[in-house]
């Protein structure tokens, strides 16, 4: 059948299949109808990340100024400050007529608004609802400011020089009934920058990027700022101090790139990064947390450790990725620990990885775990056999996945000296379950 006696709708369902803005383009070009309906998502999205892409890019947008430029949603522009200066012209004029356009990335702001004309056209862009600039400066400042949208998602940083940070609360007080990601890179003076008697009622996620302050981040301080956080991400360790004050009955979520203490319940807490000389840290951030749902990689002997620190701890979903078994580092405290009258480890050599996995497993058994992923990197003909016993040493588990199989629903427990029956689940169970489980926790 020819694309041509299709009607518009089947097209546009064709489309919806097509998820890369590269294909969209290529079924663009088979005949007009299929261009007019896949243009709009061809142009819907678009980085730039040089000169001459930016330059035929606008004389692309240019050359049908009045239906092309108002099919632009999303624009990135990454590159350097040189990246401006031969083309402001063109850039002006597109931006000017994409009127709809709702996310604007800069690398270089600074640079960019050293153009009149472009200063005057991204401070009049009137439906931006997520802005990202980077090297912060005086003008940045002043567009910030004075412009005319009120963006939900804000992202901001490094400044240039990293003093003018302290001048943000000013800046975001525009933004108090629209915020709600706020995504800052304060190289210190976390709370002097954002205090400035304005509350950001409607933000939910907190996203702290750059060094850690010199003084404790003030936590009452910044409950009172943010009241409705529910999601906190640091990428530094930052010290938290819940001295002189309330703070948030609990957190949806906390991703910290390095462990920090922060005394609150969490429903979901992912640690990235375990090494053996944090140890004690991450402990006490999971002690002082308490989440349903943990996602986290450690050496196989802070596992017990991590059950010793948290008696009690309603400990529902854990992805848990062992780390040290490839480089032959042993784990002597797990290899020694007793699984006697829990699971018959005869089958497994010693330095077995599926066996280590195991014994991780009968140690994990102290939590009421529903879900759990462990990830290590064994062969692929253990995976079977290895998610059939974890999930006999744990009795209260329901799903379970090993490295980067599907996930295991289990079917029946036939008895005490039989290993449970599993089934894989297939793509879509595995999207419904995976949804589930980020609900778990929640009273």
């Amino acid at each position: 059948m020819l694309l041509l006696s299709l009607n518009d709708d089947v097209l546009a369902e064709i489309l919806s299949f097509i998820l890369s803005p590269l294909d969209a383009l290529r079924f663009a070009q088979t005949c007009r109808y299929a261009y007019d309906v896949a243009m709009p998502r061809r142009l819907s999205e678009v980085i730039i990340k040089n000169p001459r892409q930016l330059l035929s890019f606008c004389h692309f947008v240019l050359a049908d100024p009045k239906y092309r430029p108002i099919c632009m949603r999303t624009l990135a522009l990454y590159s350097t400050s040189t990246f401006f200066s031969a083309m402001q012209h063109e850039l002006a004029e597109m931006l000017q007529r994409a009127r709809f356009l709702r996310s604007l990335a800069v690398l270089d702001l600074e640079s960019l608004l050293c153009s009149d004309h472009l200063r005057k056209v991204l401070f009049s862009l009137p439906h931006l609802q997520h802005i990202n600039f980077s090297n912060i400066g005086g003008w940045s400042l002043r567009l910030l400011a004075e412009m005319v949208s009120r963006p939900h998602h804000v992202r901001l940083g490094p400044f240039d020089p990293p003093s003018r940070s302290s001048l943000l609360g000013n800046v975001l007080k525009r933004f108090a009934e629209s915020l709600e990601i706020l995504q800052i890179w304060i190289p210190g003076g976390l709370i002097q920058g954002l205090d400035c008697g304005v509350v950001y009622s409607h933000v939910h996620t907190l996203k702290l990027n750059g060094s850690q302050d010199r003084e404790p981040i003030s936590l009452p301080r910044l409950a009172q700022i943010f009241p409705n956080l529910k999601r906190l991400v640091c990428s530094a360790s930052y010290r938290f101090s819940a001295e002189n004050g309330p703070i948030w009955d609990s957190l949806d979520e906390v991703d910290a790139q390095y462990p920090i203490d922060i005394p609150t319940r969490v429903r979901s807490l992912v640690a990235r990064n375990y090494r053996n000389d944090n140890n004690r840290d991450i402990l006490n951030m999971l002690w002082r947390t308490s989440p349903a749902m943990l996602t986290c990689m450690m050496y196989p002997d802070a596992v017990l450790e991590m059950v010793q620190a948290a008696p009690g701890w309603k400990l529902k979903c854990l992805y848990l990725k062992l780390i040290g078994f490839v480089y032959g580092q042993k784990a002597l405290a797990l290899a020694s620990y007793d699984t006697t009258g829990i699971c018959d480890m005869s089958e497994y050599a010693e330095d077995d990885i599926g066996g280590r996995l195991v014994r991780a497993a009968c140690a994990l058994r102290a939590f009421p775990l529903v879900a759990l992923s462990l990830c290590t990197g064994i062969a692929v003909m253990q995976i079977d056999r290895v998610a059939r016993h974890v999930t006999s040493v744990i009795p209260t588990l329901e799903y379970v996945k090993i490295d980067d199989s599907a996930w295991y629903r289990v079917v029946s427990r036939p008895g005490p000296d039989m290993l449970p029956s599993l089934v894989l689940l297939s793509e879509a169970e595995t999207y419904v379950l995976e949804q589930w489980m980020f609900t778990l926790g929640h009273s």
